[in-house]
């Protein structure tokens, strides 16, 4: 894994605020990487998870809310995901109260160029709640290796029925 988990908490703490409006504000942000079966296939796209929280800000559950259909989001992206969102941790804030809540975040998987060599990835963060994952996708006997071919891959993989 290109990206390991960090720790923003110093950072996270002095930002005032809430998640979208809630009771918490993130404390541990983890890092992920780009599913490799997504990368490989060209996918993109966004997934927002919802997460219980318990009282001490552990995140006991996460679920897909939603998901970007039109961009034919698979399986890969909603697991890596959901498996992140469950490493992350939040704290409280003045108005939270001691029960469970919910908190949401939206991860955006973005692929940027091709490489014949490791695929670079990024991993971004923006409070309060956007997660960006990007990376470049490798250049493969099987996969596009310029743009224009990219362009055509993603063309007919979008066109396909949605099963």
């Amino acid at each position: 894994m290109r990206v390991n988990s960090f720790v923003l908490s110093c950072w996270l703490a002095a930002c005032s605020g809430t998640v979208l409006g809630q009771d918490w504000k993130p404390q541990r942000v983890v890092g992920l990487d780009y599913p490799a079966i997504a990368r490989g296939t060209a996918l993109e796209g966004i997934v927002v998870v919802k997460c219980r929280l318990d009282g001490e800000g552990k995140v006991t559950a996460a679920e897909v809310r939603l998901e970007s259909k039109s961009n034919r989001t698979l399986e890969s992206l909603r697991n890596a995901a959901i498996e992140n969102a469950k490493k992350w941790r939040f704290m409280k804030t003045p108005e939270s109260g001691t029960k469970e809540s919910e908190a949401l975040l939206r991860y955006q998987f973005k692929l940027s160029g091709i490489t014949r060599s490791t695929p670079r990835q990024e991993f971004a963060f923006e409070y309060p709640d956007t997660v960006t994952i990007v990376s470049e996708i490798p250049c493969l006997d099987h996969a596009p290796c310029s743009e224009e071919e990219l362009k055509r891959h993603r063309e007919r993989r979008n066109s396909l029925p949605i099963p």
